[in-house]
């Protein structure tokens, strides 16, 4: 589960950021909203005792929201990038201005999180040609007690690295660590060429755990279709739907080869090539929902019939519950997007609901739908800020930071500008 995550000068992002999901537990008991405690998870660590499972971020078009979730996507990107390209020769890292004195400065992302019994703390700082500095360390929840795993950073007199390792904690020679990790690559995921390094939970996490959906970018249907092949999963997506005011009598999806289609082979040879270059198993899906008349009658409609809102959905779906299914920490830009705002709802509290989050999966989004704070899930807490200031940097910054008004609505408040984040509409 994530804990927090920081980043500094990314793009809008020039100071050190810092978004944290730590909470209290005396903040869930005096909360006036009395489901509140259902979204904290009480960690066992004492360094970060209470996260929750849902925050919220708000701001004006344009102040920094889709930077905030493209920087914590760059991070985990990258982490695999470097495993697939660790030969690498310079990094494609978005810094502070164009013409700024930070655009020559380090970029640095650091993220904090839990996996298994551990509490780790893994960060970086790279510019376009290498990376400055790599640090990993991590806190036993047996003991409590914190221990690194490695520190490398570069010397720009010798033009090399000075290295920390903890051999007991990482398996490997230790003459390889310099000869193998490129400048411009990470060393943790180089060290996924070791046999068991002792990091694979750290990749592991970073990578497959920290997910991330762009819902302005479009939500494939394909990605929920595969989810269709396991068992039972057609009745979770029917019970979903329902949750969400969708009726459905049936889903049906078929697996078909797309290159064997028509529509596949009205393409220009040129076109098919591409095609089968981004996926040589040209595997497909037919996709009809199924729905009862009032007179009894079973009508079939492909999903390509059906709105973009319920496409959109069925998109979405399969990523969800998977997130609640496995335990994992998803991150959404845009969430609200077209979805209706009871729809909206409803998914949001899936993840409050022990029942559907046994393994206290974790929500982040970014969003301008300020009823989703009116919720009975939803506590100050939860809710973050940015705000575009004058010398066009972004500003990020919890709720919590101001003095709360009892009996004084979110809503009210926010879009009078107290809290900033909005837009300057003259």
């Amino acid at each position: 589960m994530l804990v927090e995550f920081s980043v500094e000068n990314f793009r809008t992002f020039r100071e050190k950021q810092r978004f944290t999901m730590v909470t209290s537990k005396a903040s869930a008991k005096e909360s006036s909203m009395p489901k509140a405690a259902d979204n904290v998870i009480e960690t066992g660590f004492t360094a970060a005792p209470y996260v929750l499972k849902q925050s919220c971020v708000f701001g004006a078009n344009g102040a920094g929201k889709s930077t905030l979730v493209e920087a914590m996507h760059f991070m985990s990107d990258f982490v695999n990038e470097c495993l697939i390209n660790a030969n690498r020769k310079e990094i494609d890292v978005s810094p502070f201005g164009i013409e700024e004195p930070e655009s020559k400065k380090p970029s640095s992302f650091e993220v904090v999180f839990i996996h298994g019994d551990l509490l780790y703390q893994y960060g970086f700082a790279i510019t376009r040609e290498r990376v400055e500095e790599e640090w990993l360390v991590a806190r036993s929840i047996a003991t409590q007690r914190t221990r690194q795993y490695f520190y490398r950073e570069y010397d720009e007199e010798s033009g090399s690295y000075h290295w920390q390792v903890n051999s007991s904690l990482i398996q490997g020679e230790k003459g390889h660590w310099r000869t193998i990790t490129r400048p411009a690559a990470l060393f943790l995921s180089t060290a996924l060429q070791f046999e068991k390094s002792g990091l694979e939970d750290v990749f592991e996490w970073i990578v497959f755990h920290f997910r991330f959906i762009f819902m302005s970018r479009g939500m494939s249907p394909f990605i929920t279709a595969k989810y269709f092949e396991r068992d039972g999963w057609k009745q979770k997506f029917l019970k979903f739907f329902k949750s969400i005011g969708i009726l459905l009598n049936d889903i049906e999806v078929t697996e078909i080869d797309y290159l064997e289609s028509a529509e596949y082979k009205q393409f220009p040879k040129a076109i098919q090539e591409e095609i089968r270059k981004d996926d040589p198993n040209g595997k497909s899906y037919l996709i009809d929902f199924l729905r009862k008349r009032a007179d009894e009658k079973v009508l079939s409609l492909p999903l390509q019939a059906e709105s973009y809102g319920i496409r959109s959905i069925f998109g979405l779906a399969g990523p969800i519950l998977d997130t609640l299914n496995e335990g994992y920490t998803v991150v959404i830009d845009e969430f609200n997007l077209n979805l209706h705002p009871l729809a909206f709802r409803e998914i949001i509290l899936m993840f409050s609901n022990p029942e559907l989050n046994p393994k206290n999966a974790q929500l982040i989004f970014t969003t301008h739908d300020v009823t989703v704070t009116e919720y009975q899930e939803v506590g100050r807490d939860q809710i973050w800020l940015i705000e575009k200031k004058p010398d066009l940097t972004s500003d990020l910054y919890p709720l919590s930071s101001f003095k709360h008004r009892r009996g004084k609505l979110f809503r009210n408040d926010y879009l009078g500008g107290r809290y900033g984040g909005i837009p300057l509409i003259i």
